[in-house]
């Protein structure tokens, strides 16, 4: 069985990382201005405007610099805000991620179990049906992959992952099924190199620098990832549709990674394979039983309004979406 995770900044901002945009946000915007040049200042202007205001339009900061794009006028223009603000990012998320973890605050073994058995988070019904599921492999080894949409290498320190298997546990069903942890990837580059961009041309408002192959080179995060010829997306798409069981954890399912929400469906659509999505509802108390299976199901929809799927084939794969709120799975730091 082919157990796949699709990891995002979730994981390292409940492990304590200032990771989040707001968090970059406060770095870039306190830098030092005087080198900047009139793009840049008028980028941070905007910036710094927006977020005093409390607007959403920055939440995203893929989403918001393919809507930002209508204040260029050439190529030029955009290269220069474009570049200034992926070379701090990049500063930033290498400060953070060379600051290495202390493996003394975090419950490694939590991890793995995790990572092993994503069945365990759900309830017992939800359990039993996924454990019934697991048995059509019988007592054949488990292979699981992680795909970070992260540029920080947490995953790689708190396991010590130097790129060859490691173990994590035994199957559910037989002491003798191993379950072993085979790659880590990152879908979006390292902290050395992050991937900042939109998932295809419709995202760039500025019709007139749309159709510009220099302006999707810098923008569009399918031609980044081919330009460098590593192959990771074909890797990962590949990787998507061998899986048997999908978890995803950390990340909104939003429209700038669209191509793999739509990999995900044809996956569930072709073969009897399983999504489990670990939903974060703060205002949903565990009692409101009502409350929690409304949440299910609006994050179903959220997720199959997210794909290209006719309303014919989102009724097919409804029952194969799992879906937890506020899981524990992944909190494993010691207090």
């Amino acid at each position: 069985m082919n157990i796949l995770y699709l990891i995002g900044n979730g994981f390292d901002i409940n492990i304590g990382l200032k990771t989040r945009y707001k968090d970059f946000y406060d770095y870039y915007l306190s830098l030092d201005p005087t080198a900047d040049n009139d793009q840049v200042k008028k980028l941070k202007s905007h910036l710094k405007a927006k977020l005093s205001s409390e607007d959403k339009y920055w939440s995203d900061l893929e989403v918001a610099l393919g809507n930002y794009t209508t204040n260029f006028s050439s190529l030029e223009e955009l290269e220069l805000a474009y570049n200034d603000l992926n070379d701090k990012f990049r500063d930033f998320i290498l400060a953070v991620d060379n600051n290495k973890l202390d493996l003394s605050n975090f419950n490694i073994e939590k991890l793995r179990n995790s990572l092993a058995h994503p069945e365990n988070c759900f309830c017992r019904d939800e359990r039993d049906r996924l454990l019934k599921f697991y048995g059509n492999w019988g007592s054949s080894d488990c292979d699981v992959k992680v795909i970070s949409f992260n540029y920080t290498s947490t995953f790689e320190q708190l396991l010590n992952y130097q790129n060859s298997s490691i173990r994590l546990g035994i199957g559910a069903h037989h002491s003798s099924c191993a379950i072993n942890l085979s790659k880590i990837i990152h879908i979006h580059g390292k902290s050395d190199i992050p991937l900042i961009g939109l998932n295809d041309k419709s995202q760039i408002a500025n019709a007139d620098l749309r159709e510009v192959i220099e302006v999707q080179e810098y923008l569009l995060k399918p031609l980044l990832n081919k330009m460098q010829g590593h192959r990771i997306d074909s890797d990962t798409l590949q990787y998507i549709k061998n899986a048997d069981v999908i978890c995803v954890y950390g990340l909104s399912l939003g429209r700038t990674d669209g191509m793999w929400w739509d990999a995900i469906a044809q996956t569930l659509l072709s073969k009897e394979a399983k999504l489990l999505y670990y939903a974060y509802d703060d205002e949903i108390p565990p009692y409101r039983v009502q409350w929690i299976n409304r949440m299910k199901r609006r994050w179903k929809e959220t997720f199959l309004n997210s794909t290209q799927l006719t309303e014919e084939e989102k009724k097919r794969i409804t029952n194969k979406i799992f879906v937890v709120n506020r899981p524990t799975v992944f909190d494993i730091c010691v207090d």
